[in-house]
């Protein structure tokens, strides 16, 4: 959203999957108008989205497609990376992502044209000859941070699996727990799960998301409330306050990512998981007394 904003562009916002956290084609085709030049669409938390419906959409209504995969490196869809899908797809490489480098990103783009355009625009625009083509920016990547990357690189594949294992605890853990429930991941995508996110229904287990993330708090545990506010609900975007997006304002309201980093101890994650399970509890024995 804010890159549209810096480049003189207006964002129509479109609601999500509230299973999938991704956004819903449905939603996508309702909002084009003769005015619409791109789609772009988010893997949220590294899960794909849908791939296949988005560009069928693109095609329909010859629009471009810009992926947002900043926490989606590693990804895939029906087998394949997701960098192979889109006219651009953008991969961030901060300190909290998969891989890192410290700072910066990547973006992956199929058409010559535009790859000399970024190349330029990275270094003000010019092509090393002291004579600027256009307007552009200092990103350069570092040194340092470019080795950072390429070393991380090597222990990727070992870093996902084991980042998958714990994955795999935490569901395990929390599997019996009213009320809580995870990120839908469809058969033919693979997420890297940037984020364990959790979805908290606070009928079915009895405390709200901002409850269970205090008694964490309390017990030395930090969590994550990402998208909240919703994006189209921060101040930047006031003018688009009024859009109504019943689903990504009900996920916005009840998520929360647990700590998660590849070479987490599983110690760590039982107590999440126990600290989680206690105050559940707590709070089942107490409303099982009032009913009785």
């Amino acid at each position: 959203g804010h890159s549209l904003l810096w480049c003189g562009l207006i964002p129509v916002f479109v609601d999500i999957n509230p299973k999938t956290f991704n956004i819903d084609p449905n939603s996508i085709e309702k909002k084009i108008t003769n005015k619409t030049s791109a789609i772009i669409a988010i893997h949220v938390f590294g899960n794909p989205c849908p791939i296949d419906e988005i560009q069928k959409i693109a095609d329909k209504y010859n629009l471009k497609i810009i992926y947002d995969a900043a926490h989606a490196l590693g990804s895939k869809y029906k087998n394949k990376s997701i960098a192979n899908f889109g006219d651009a797809v953008i991969f961030s490489l901060t300190p909290t992502k998969v891989l890192t480098t410290g700072e910066g990103g990547l973006i992956v783009v199929r058409n010559k044209k535009l790859e000399r355009i970024l190349k330029l625009g990275r270094d003000n625009g010019d092509s090393f000859n002291r004579d600027e083509e256009f307007l552009g920016i200092t990103a350069r990547m570092n040194e340092f941070s470019a080795i950072l990357g390429i070393e991380g690189l090597k222990i990727l594949p070992k870093a996902l699996k084991t980042r998958l294992e714990r994955v795999s605890l935490y569901k395990k853990e929390l599997a019996d727990i009213p009320g809580i429930s995870f990120q839908q991941i469809l058969p033919s995508c693979f997420s890297v799960y940037k984020d364990l996110t959790i979805l908290i229904d606070e009928k079915k287990f009895g405390k709200s998301r901002d409850d269970l993330s205090q008694e964490l708090l309390n017990n030395k545990i930090e969590t994550k409330v990402y998208f909240y506010p919703s994006l189209h609900k921060k101040k930047v975007y006031k003018k688009y306050r009024k859009i109504h997006l019943p689903n990504t304002d009900l996920v916005s309201k009840h998520i929360m990512s647990l700590p998660l980093y590849s070479h987490m101890p599983k110690k760590e994650i039982i107590k999440v998981c126990s600290v989680i399970k206690k105050f559940y509890k707590k709070y089942e024995s107490a409303r099982y007394r009032s009913s009785s």
